[in-house]
Order: structure tokens, then C-alpha cells, then sequence
């Protein structure tokens, strides 16, 4: 019993894509290394991300600077700036 009381308690979370467009960060860097992206914007406009619901910006930003394509841990959404 107790195993199963363990698995139903230890919580992991796996951030690997864009879910509104299921696209994964992997992907994206695959892309962004061979077309020199250095910024969302061209991802944006190749696959559609960060487009809906937005919260996949800050994990793509996150991967552009550091290559990483998969998150265990939530990154605080983006706030758009007004007027930008």
C-alpha cells in the first residue's frame, strides 16, 4: 500500500511544449539553431506560438537562452507590456 500511496504523492511535471499548437521546445531549437533565431518572434510566426494563450513565451524565451527544451518547474507567465 504504501507504494502505491507514494506514486500518488510524488507529483513531477514534464514542460515540453506549446500546448495550444503542440509544438515542442525541441522542435523550436532544432528550428532556431538552423535559421539563427534569437528572439520568439520568428518562432511565433513559423509555428504558431505564443499566439493564444501565451503561456509558452516565457518558457521559449528560456530555451533560447539556454537551450533547454524540457521544464520540470512553472516559469512566471510574461505580462505584456501596454502600449508596446
Amino acid at each position: 500500500m504504501g507504494d502505491s500511496l507514494d506514486s500518488c504523492t510524488s507529483h513531477s511535471i514534464r514542460i515540453d511544449r506549446c500546448v495550444c499548437v503542440d509544438v515542442t521546445f525541441e522542435r523550436m531549437r532544432v528550428f532556431a539553431d538552423k535559421e539563427g533565431v534569437a528572439d520568439v518572434e520568428p518562432l511565433r510566426r513559423a509555428f504558431g506560438c505564443a499566439e493564444s494563450c501565451g503561456l509558452c513565451e516565457p518558457y521559449i524565451e528560456q530555451m533560447l537562452e539556454t537551450r533547454t527544451v524540457i521544464f520540470s518547474s512553472p516559469l512566471p507567465p510574461r505580462i505584456p507590456q501596454r502600449g508596446s
